[in-house]
């Protein structure tokens, strides 16, 4: 995790294995970063909220609310604050 604080770069690509390290840089506060992909996002707010959304008028949302509400955790139909 060390490794990906030291090279992290504004703008920067990172793979998709990185992203758990990335995440908890993120939560810790040690880096400020929104993950954007072609077909979603994630996004970080304050006491460790995550806007996590689909892109797209072709997004299965009622699929990816059940896989999320199985997980245990709350999915909402909200804006990210952070778009």
């Amino acid at each position: 995790m060390h490794d990906l604080l030291e090279r992290l770069k504004e703008g920067e690509d990172v793979d998709a294995p990185e992203i758990p390290d990335l995440s908890k840089l993120i939560l810790r506060e040690q880096v400020w970063a929104k993950l954007d992909h072609p077909s979603m996002f994630v996004h970080f707010g304050y006491d460790y909220y995550m806007y996590i959304g689909l892109k797209g008028e072709n997004s299965d949302y009622v699929a990816f609310e059940q896989k999320i509400n199985y997980l245990g955790l709350f999915a909402e139909r909200v804006k990210s604050p952070y778009s």
